[in-house]
């Protein structure tokens, strides 16, 4: 709980230098610096994520955040939303604590980022291990490549998404070849009354649109009864797997397939019983 509010803070601990290598952009406020080792309590900056979500429209620089009884963080910065697990990746309300040997908070990191210039030879990787290996000679050092890991990740984030869209592609394929055979059939079974209304005066545009509406009205019909249910997953909890908006958006982009794809199989059905005569129902057994 953080000014009475329920927010879940994902934390970093960094040095002064890794706004520069992580070319962050500072929107509020100030990145650490040599004078917060005088500091009493614990700098932190906030992603602006995290800032909105704490203090809402109000300026957090300045404010105090109680971790525990004997730690407390002092907001000195507001940085651009920084989406740790990638792009991909929900907001994930980043604090950035500052570490330094020196001040009352001091601590030495256990990972070390570094940025080269482009065309950095093949070696280097290599130079850069051996180097660090003779300064701390009892350490372990395991290099990583920044575009490597964010690869993974997105490999990580996209596989489900992409594996539900290849199923839900394939079920969809199925329901729509499904409804047009049950609609090819309902025209077939419906040749004499078809016949019947031609022979009345229908045109065949006229014979077109009605099986469209009829099929567009079915399906509204099992809309509104399949939305009753949607709607009440908010009343459920369902806000706090996904925001509002992101729950609206998808309901919109549901019922936009739903019709989509009830007109798209009702076109050839629709159009075959437009080209249907008086004679055909004559014919009809």
């Amino acid at each position: 709980m953080i000014n009475k509010r329920d927010v879940t803070i994902k934390y970093d601990d960094v040095s002064d230098g890794f706004k520069d290598v992580m070319q962050m952009k500072v929107i509020r406020g100030r990145w650490f610096n040599a004078e917060d080792d005088a500091s009493s309590y614990w700098p932190v900056v906030l992603g602006a994520d995290a800032a909105e979500a704490i203090y809402g429209d109000a300026n957090p620089v300045g404010q105090k955040i109680e971790e525990d009884e004997t730690t407390t963080h002092l907001v000195v910065g507001v940085v651009e939303t920084y989406r740790k697990d990638g792009e991909a990746a929900g907001a994930d309300n980043m604090m950035f604590r500052r570490i330094s040997p020196n001040g009352k908070y001091g601590r030495i990191g256990s990972y070390l980022m570094v940025r080269v210039n482009p065309g950095a030879p093949a070696d280097f990787e290599q130079t850069l291990a051996t180097r660090l290996q003779q300064i701390l000679p009892n350490g372990s050092f395991r290099v990583q490549h920044m575009e490597r890991m964010r690869t993974n990740m997105l490999r990580t984030r996209l596989s489900p998404i992409v594996t539900g869209a290849i199923i839900g592609g394939f079920l969809i394929v199925m329901v729509a070849l499904g409804l047009t055979g049950v609609l090819w059939q309902s025209v077939t079974r419906r040749t004499r009354e078809i016949g019947l209304r031609r022979a009345m005066g229908a045109s065949g545009p006229n014979v077109h649109r009605q099986i469209l509406g009829e099929v567009v009205l079915l399906a509204t019909m099992a809309v509104i009864a399949g939305s009753i249910v949607i709607l009440q997953l908010p009343i459920l909890g369902a806000f706090r797997v996904v925001s509002p908006s992101a729950f609206t958006l998808g309901f919109a982009g549901a019922l936009a397939t739903i019709y989509a794809l009830t007109v798209l199989c009702g076109l050839y059905p629709s159009w075959l019983a437009s080209r249907l005569t008086p004679a055909d129902a004559l014919r009809y057994e």
